[in-house]
């Protein structure tokens, strides 16, 4: 193709334009502080949230709570939070179920660390993993602390902020970024204990109300009491399904039940001989509205069958 005179003159200054004001490869929805690093997008929030809420508001757009495994993602990391306004941001680190023992949002364990001297102490009941900018006052640029999922320490709501990230682009989902509340909690939600709860009639599998679920923020419900098993017998009562899927299975090892967040399996409320993996392959737990008694099914039994969610956080009104 013969390149006139004109033709050229267009091509430079779209080179030039692209070199100054380069496109943003995540569409117009993003502003400019969404960067890449190591094939990862980040980026930076300053609303003030809890640990919970942040980690709800991220898994909403597709990604999770920043984590970070090596010095070379410490140092971006770095450089992404120096430059704002607020004294520390949440990472997607923590040790609420087992103390001393420190977690990603992935469940993997910690390879990497950056604590400040001292840290982590769990002075006031800190599960949960902050990061300084170089204003913090309490910590230098780049050193993490443990602080409670309030983050007491920084009440003031010009304190806080946190870092999502994403593993891979096509993930993002900023579409309406501006309409996304914090939470995935219906409006409608019932409260305990700090907690938030709905119960859901749509019939699906035990792993499509999971996901279900995760998608909103929270996690199919785990029972950990006899007041929250209480609580729940109060909550299924007069609803239309005769069955609710609850968060626990034994897919890993049978006769091992887990609660899918990891906390420990510590209560129960079976029916009488159950569970009793009956056709070996009832792995799933689920609530009898009837009785309020437990049983193991198998994923798949979705005729007449809801869920409950639940939220570690209830919506601030």
């Amino acid at each position: 193709m013969k390149i006139t005179r004109k033709l050229l003159y267009v091509m430079l200054v779209l080179m030039v334009l692209n070199v100054f004001f380069p496109v943003n490869v995540f569409g117009s929805n993003i502003s400019s502080d969404s960067l890449q690093f190591n094939g990862h997008s980040y980026k930076l929030f300053d609303m003030d949230f809890t640990w919970y809420e942040a980690k709800a508001y991220c898994e909403k757009l597709g990604g999770h709570l920043a984590i970070i495994t090596s010095e070379n993602e410490q140092v971006f990391i770095e450089s992404l939070v120096k430059n704002s306004n607020r004294k520390v941001f949440w990472l997607g680190g923590s040790d609420e179920f087992v103390e001393g023992t420190w977690k990603w949002v992935d469940g993997s364990n910690f390879v990497y660390s950056n604590w400040s001297s001292g840290e982590p102490n769990n002075e006031y009941n800190e599960d949960f993993l902050v990061i300084y900018n170089s204003n913090s006052g309490r910590g230098s640029l780049g050193k993490w602390n443990d602080i409670n999922n309030e983050g007491s320490i920084w009440k003031a709501s010009s304190n806080k902020g946190f870092i999502c990230e994403w593993d891979n682009v096509s993930n993002i989902n900023f579409n309406n970024l501006q309409n996304i509340s914090a939470t995935g909690i219906p409006k409608s939600a019932f409260e305990f204990n700090g907690h938030s709860y709905f119960v859901y009639e749509q019939e699906m599998s035990w792993i499509d109300a999971k996901q279900y679920c995760e998608r909103l923020g929270g996690t199919l419900v785990t029972i950990t009491s006899q007041s929250e098993q209480n609580f729940i017998n109060d909550l299924i009562n007069g609803n239309k399904r005769s069955n609710y899927w609850i968060g626990a299975n034994d897919i890993s090892s049978e006769g091992n039940w887990q609660w899918v967040t990891g906390e420990k399996f510590s209560f129960s409320n079976w029916d009488k001989g159950e569970p009793n993996n009956q056709g070996g392959n009832e792995d799933y737990a689920l609530i009898h509205k009837s009785t309020r008694l437990w049983n193991d099914g198998d994923q798949y039994l979705g005729f007449d069958f809801g869920f409950i969610c639940e939220w570690k956080f209830v919506i601030k009104r």
